[in-house]
């Protein structure tokens, strides 16, 4: 290794008055002596001629400044750039050429902090880059101790669900096995009130082991279900309605649902946990406390559908039409009940196939949750213009949606 220190007048010159420590990497003598004539006695300066062995100089002292002659052979410079790039060294790297250098704008591309033709060298422009090149490089290291944390974290968490899916499993399996067996012993004296529950308890169930699966695929890949399905909105809405039962008995409250509601083409636990989010939100937050109504209603129009669900309460401030949508958001109204998360997952679900969530801003009583999913594909879908997800577009395009008028449609009543 042919290193040189450029002689100073100065050498005893303190470090912190001396400015900063640079090292010239040349091909020829033309830049050290560029490099003499703008940074004098003051500044400490060594120069090599050896590409390979800049790595150790910088190992056996404190440099903040490493110019590279642009002449030098462009494997060797690439390298050096790369190998001082994986140690985030607190070092500011700066090309040196000519003006007119067709590769001076690469040299950044290749991890130079600046390109700076050698007639533009400076102690103000080496300070302007040097604060930058460090301001980065302490920022990629934040970011790189911030990703490292984390890793770690989502291993802890990975770890977590599924120690936390396993003994919920085995739970799970012993609520089965006890509610089986209270079942049977109950089912010879059983009336009808009875059964009833049974099946509202078995149900339920049913979908808390569907939530629970859901939750052992989310520890397994890290996603859930979101394949596509012919799924029967009528047939869902029952369900749903069925398995809320007791919460709307509580409620008091009357849910009228539109007949014969067109298919979507979604994944039918996810339509599911819509219909249950808008449902749950409308009982707990929406509804009139004197005489409490939903309805719940689903249009086509062309490739899409929109679903309604209606409520009857106070109504949701025109600010607030974006915001409840977002993750932990929540009405300075509603009950202290629920962590604002169902609307934000509505959403997401509604976005993953193409869609959107909003409030119809044309609802004059109470408010009306809008979702936009797509239709059951056909050859007169596939070309017509879904232009309703842009949120703008109530459902009943011929007069405001009340619930205190009755539908233009055939309902069914649920209480």
């Amino acid at each position: 290794m042919n290193v040189a220190s450029i002689p100073t007048a100065t050498s005893e010159v303190s470090r912190e008055t001396a400015g900063p420590a640079m090292l010239l990497v040349e091909a020829d003598s033309v830049l050290g002596d560029t490099v003499r004539r703008e940074f004098p006695t003051a500044v400490r300066i060594r120069r090599t001629d050896d590409a390979s062995s800049v790595l150790k100089s910088l190992r056996g002292e404190k440099v903040d400044v490493l110019l590279i002659d642009s002449h030098l052979p462009t494997n060797e410079a690439v390298r050096l750039l790369g190998r001082i790039d994986e140690q985030l060294r607190d070092v500011a790297i700066v090309v040196v050429g000519e003006e007119d250098d067709p590769q001076g704008k690469e040299w950044i591309q290749r991890g130079a902090d600046d390109f700076v033709p050698a007639r533009e060298l400076s102690p103000g422009r080496i300070d302007v880059i040097m604060a930058k090149a460090f301001r980065d490089r302490r920022l990629r290291r934040e970011n790189a101790h911030m990703l490292e944390q984390l890793r770690h974290a989502g291993l802890e968490f990975d770890h977590f669900v599924r120690a936390l899916s396993h003994d919920m499993i085995a739970n799970f399996m012993l609520l089965e096995s006890s509610f089986s067996q209270l079942r049977s012993s109950l089912a010879p004296t059983a009336d009808s009130e009875t059964s009833g529950m049974f099946a509202h308890a078995d149900a339920c169930l049913g979908e808390s082991k569907r939530f629970l699966d859901d939750l052992v695929r989310l520890a397994k890949t890290g996603s859930v279900e979101m394949e596509p399905e012919d799924v029967d909105l009528d047939e869902l809405v029952a369900e749903v309605l069925f398995e809320q039962g007791e919460l709307l008995a509580q409620g008091g409250i009357d849910v009228q649902v539109e007949a014969h509601l067109p298919g979507v083409w979604c994944n039918r636990q996810r339509v599911k946990q819509v219909l249950t989010n808008l449902v749950r939100n409308a009982v707990k937050h929406g509804c009139d406390l004197a005489n409490p109504r939903i309805s719940v209603a689903a249009e086509s129009r062309g490739p899409r559908v929109l679903l309604r669900i209606h409520d009857n309460g106070v109504g949701i401030e025109s600010r607030m039409h974006k915001e409840i949508f977002l993750p932990g958001r929540r009405l300075a109204t509603a009950c202290e009940e629920g962590s604002g998360m169902g609307l934000a997952i509505v959403q997401k679900i509604a976005e993953h196939y193409g869609g959107s969530a909003w409030v119809d801003p044309t609802t004059t009583v109470g408010a009306a949750i809008i979702v936009s999913l797509p239709a059951v594909p056909t050859s007169s879908t596939a070309t017509t213009d879904a232009a309703d997800d842009e949120g703008q577009t109530p459902l009943d395009r011929g007069t405001t949606a009340d619930l205190h008028q009755p539908h233009s449609r055939p309902s069914t009543k649920h209480r």
